[in-house]
């Protein structure tokens, strides 16, 4: 990550900071004999991945590229632990419209492959939800993420997506 300071909008200081992230599981590959070695399910990893959207976005911090393949897992004795890399779109805000959540959210489901399953992606959805609730309510938003997940053709068909076939 770089750590700049700006003065009239140019950098200033630069730092960069680096962490071995060796040991760490790429969220989108954290399912099959990998993961299932360092004690990793599909439920963990969903929930600690949701877990991750509504603490950022309570914080009011926008990744700008919530991709799985940008969140990196290391199991521990209380669960999964997530980092976060690709840091450059980050940006701190003094409110998050709901439009910014869905589309990071859109973003973070289309990202994970089917392999996740579909009631796992909900109990996590429902848990954002209860602690950072949208306008449109939960049925609406829900509809629009998934709509706006198929449309980025990822990694994610929605084959088991109960809300794509109503």
């Amino acid at each position: 990550a770089f750590v700049e300071t700006k003065r009239f909008g140019l950098p200033w200081h630069s730092r960069v900071v680096l962490e071995d992230l060796a040991p760490d599981i790429p969220a989108d590959r954290a399912l099959g004999a990998e993961a299932e070695a360092h004690g990793l399910s599909c439920d963990d990893v969903v929930a600690a991945l949701g877990t991750l959207a509504r603490d950022l976005h309570c914080a009011r911090v926008r990744h700008g590229d919530l991709k799985a393949s940008h969140l990196m897992l290391r199991p521990t004795r209380n669960g999964v632990e997530v980092r976060l890399i690709d840091l450059e779109g980050v940006r701190f805000a003094r409110r998050l419209a709901d439009a910014e959540r869905r589309l990071e959210l859109a973003q973070l489901n289309a990202s994970l492959p089917d392999a996740f399953d579909a009631g796992a992606r909900r109990a996590a959805f429902e848990r954002y939800a209860r602690r950072l609730p949208f306008g449109a309510g939960t049925t609406a938003t829900l509809r629009w993420i998934v709509e706006e997940s198929l449309a980025r053709r990822h990694r994610w068909s929605g084959t088991d997506c109960h809300i794509r076939r109503d």
